[in-house]
């Protein structure tokens, strides 16, 4: 006889529960990184002893790490972000906790730090991680997005220069674009450094969602783009208006100053 075949309906429920009870936790883990045991506890309702089991669970699968201290859990960084700079974004993702926090009290922002790999931006950190944000929970284009954006306008100009040929070659869009139009890229540039910040309207979200990304620069030199959003149904205005861009500036000054030199 098959044992697969008659799992009982309370054995399904079982395991169905447990997966939602690792969701939920993920989901926490989104909101607030690095979080303690405790955090999670007070935030989860469950058990500490469940807690350590489904946080030990999600570690192995490679989906939550420990923080560096010891004292909390991470989610883990996406593939690319791993390796000999995994204890440099370990610094940058606690160093912007509590700017993050700042910022969704005091000027109802959603914000991101997001970081290059390879031909893409990918999320460090982010809060919160409500319905409606999902414009800072995804991975970003270089060229299709404030933070790609950002990151060109701020980073070397050797850099720059190998990001652009390696898109030129790798086809798509990328390339489409700067083969009729390179012009508008560096005009683009260099607006962005004049003024200090990129605004992007992001067209697939459903409201449109405008994203203001400015640089998080230590010592002069490009270290990851901070990128804000408004949150739908909190002061409905969804443009960014222009005294935020000196708050933001200044959230992303207040994270350098916090990161290791």
């Amino acid at each position: 006889m098959n044992p697969f075949v008659h799992l009982s309906a309370q054995t399904m429920t079982k395991t169905i529960d447990a997966l939602a009870r690792g969701m939920l936790v993920l989901d926490e883990l989104r909101k607030r990184s690095p979080a303690t045991l405790a955090e999670l506890h007070q935030a989860t309702a469950i058990s500490k002893a469940t807690l350590l089991r489904i946080l030990k669970t999600l570690e192995h699968a490679g989906w939550v790490d420990r923080a560096d201290s010891g004292a909390g859990y991470n989610l883990a960084r996406a593939k690319g972000l791993q390796g000999a700079q995994g204890a440099h974004f370990d610094s940058i993702q606690q160093a912007a906790g509590r700017t993050f926090q700042e910022l969704l009290d005091q000027n109802y922002l959603s914000a991101a730090v997001y970081v290059r790999n390879e031909l893409q931006m990918s999320v460090l950190c982010a809060l919160p991680a409500d319905k409606g944000v999902g414009a800072l929970q995804q991975d970003r284009p270089l060229l299709f997005s404030a933070e790609g954006q950002c990151y060109l306008a701020f980073c070397s100009d050797n850099e720059r220069e190998r990001i652009i040929s390696v898109l030129k070659a790798a086809g798509g869009r990328e390339e489409l674009l700067l083969t009729r139009d390179r012009v508008w890229l560096y005009q683009m540039l260099e607006t962005a450094r004049q003024q200090g910040y990129i605004r992007y309207s992001v067209p697939d979200t459903a409201s449109g969602q405008e994203v203001l990304a400015v640089p998080v620069l230590k010592q002069g030199r490009l270290v990851a783009s901070l990128s804000v959003c408004r949150i739908p149904g909190r002061r409905q205005a969804r443009s960014l208006q222009p005294d935020l861009y000196t708050v933001v500036q200044r959230a992303a000054g207040d994270i350098a100053s916090r990161i290791p030199a």
